[in-house]
């Protein structure tokens, strides 16, 4: 059980610089900060490993602890050491998992470990691929994925194309019960944020 007034205190007293994430899995606390990534370890917090400037932290299908770090990619952690899954040649500052455990990662870059990714990639598990044509429009950028219970990924930032839809910062992929069972096709739902938010076309 965590005592959540300990912990919080020695979060407090350890952390360095301003907690930049946070993740609660398998009834483990884990928290980063611009320097390392730290789990609960049932009396204090105990670094697991140097990783700069972590933005965001997952579990994934087998309940390893995924960081994304704007600097240095994404990375899971063995046990032992970071192991970097993918290195991007822009800003990445979101991610999440779906229900077949499948990675996504989205900012302002345009490569993933040397593959064209239009600011959002999907990680299957094996390789990276691109999510159909990406995001578009003038200085674009994602700041938030989200997948839904029904296997939509919603993604939100400053942009004015997804898919090749114009959109107006906000679209959903939908990625789940695909024929084919591939994600580069441009199968996107728009969602306006004016007039109304409820305001949807396909």
């Amino acid at each position: 059980t965590l005592d959540r007034s300990s912990a919080a205190s020695d979060v407090y007293k350890r952390q360095q610089y301003t907690v930049s994430a946070i993740l609660h899995s398998g009834g483990v606390l884990y928290v980063s900060d611009q320097a390392n990534v730290y789990h609960w370890n049932g009396s204090n917090m105990a670094a697991m490993g140097a990783l700069a400037s972590v933005v965001d932290l997952a579990a994934d299908a087998a309940g390893k602890v995924v960081a994304l770090s704007e600097f240095h990619g994404l990375n899971t952690w063995d046990g032992n050491a970071w192991i970097p899954l993918g290195i991007f040649d822009g800003w990445a500052g979101s991610m999440t998992i779906d229900s077949h455990g499948a990675m996504y990662v989205a900012g302002t870059f345009e490569h993933v470990n040397g593959i064209p990714a239009k600011k959002i990639a999907r990680l299957d598990g094996v390789s990276w691929q691109a999510l159909g044509s990406g995001i578009g429009g003038e200085w674009p950028m994602v700041t938030d994925l989200h997948v839904s219970e029904k296997g939509e990924l919603y993604v939100g930032g400053l942009f004015r194309l997804a898919g090749g839809k114009p959109s107006n910062n906000i679209a959903v992929w939908l990625i789940d019960g695909d024929a084919d069972g591939h994600p580069d096709r441009d199968d996107v739902c728009l969602l306006y944020t004016s007039p109304s938010p409820r305001d949807r076309t396909r």
